[in-house]
């Protein structure tokens, strides 16, 4: 804890971390990816994607045609992926690496190598 002498002189306080997350693709991702679909043609698209925000929200035409437009929801298996974050120390990673045989093996089982 600071001083109060010193509180009167901090002006802020900053933090900075990390939070990580998984994209699940589904079989049609690859396809959409490489040539999306024009989505200003399909207003059915515009519906969903309205329909996906969880409200009666008209998408503004600035938004149509945009990538996130073209690939929801199909490019996608989940429609919330989960996310996360750990305080795992340094040495607690290597011993995880160590135990399933390498970073490789960490990524092989779980999509990412110990952080």
């Amino acid at each position: 804890a600071l001083p109060k002498s010193l509180l009167q002189d901090v002006d802020g306080i900053s933090f900075s971390g990390q939070q990580h997350g998984s994209v699940y693709w589904s079989a049609a991702a690859r396809e959409l990816l490489q040539n999306g679909p024009a989505p200003d043609a399909d207003p059915a698209v515009a519906a969903a994607l309205s329909a996906r925000l969880g409200r009666d929200a008209v998408v503004p035409p600035g938004l149509r045609g945009g990538l996130r437009e073209a690939l929801c929801p199909a490019a996608f298996a989940l429609a919330d992926s989960p996310i996360w974050a750990d305080a795992s120390t340094r040495e607690q990673c290597d011993a995880l690496e160590d135990a399933l045989g390498g970073p490789g093996a960490v990524a092989a089982a779980t999509g990412s190598r110990a952080y």
